[in-house]
């Protein structure tokens, strides 16, 4: 199992953590790792550059939207691709502040949402392709959005 950052993804589920305009601070370990984990966790916000959020009484709120959004309708470079995923039956999920997509067959699914968030005009609109919404969407844990601790333990 792998948790990595999470910088751009397109609508195959396909990663770039590669390239970035004339950057190219290349992949390092990532290919190796991605291919080599039975399940993948990318794990980053939803926007980029100047997004701003706090929780209060159990739910997100979104204070500012980033500038940029990482999820468009290609990558700048694929870094990991859905499609191997899909065909290797690798789970894959993608995490933000305010959703959960799964990697599916017919693309990127939202399963789990934040409370307080609308998954149309926060999640969606702000998307450069129109991911499905499982039937059954659940909140994520409303423990995530308080200040308190969460009883996990060792």
């Amino acid at each position: 199992m792998a948790f990595l950052g999470l910088a751009q993804c397109d609508e195959s589920g396909s990663i770039n953590v590669s390239r970035f305009g004339p950057k190219l601070p290349g992949c390092g370990g990532f290919i190796s790792i991605t291919q080599n984990s039975k399940k993948v966790f990318f794990c980053g916000t939803f926007t980029a550059g100047g997004f701003k959020a706090h929780v209060q009484d159990g739910k997100l709120v979104i204070d500012q939207e980033g500038t940029e959004t990482k999820f468009t309708k290609q990558v700048e470079q694929v870094t990991f691709s859905g499609k191997y995923a899909i065909k290797n039956k690798q789970p894959v999920r993608y995490i933000t502040e305010r959703c959960v997509f799964e990697l599916r067959e017919d693309g990127l699914t939202i399963i789990e949402v934040a409370p307080g968030i609308d998954i149309q005009s926060q999640i969606v609109d702000l998307m450069a392709f129109k991911p499905k919404v499982a039937e059954d969407v659940t909140l994520m844990d409303a423990r995530i959005f308080r200040e308190e601790k969460l009883g996990l333990k060792d």
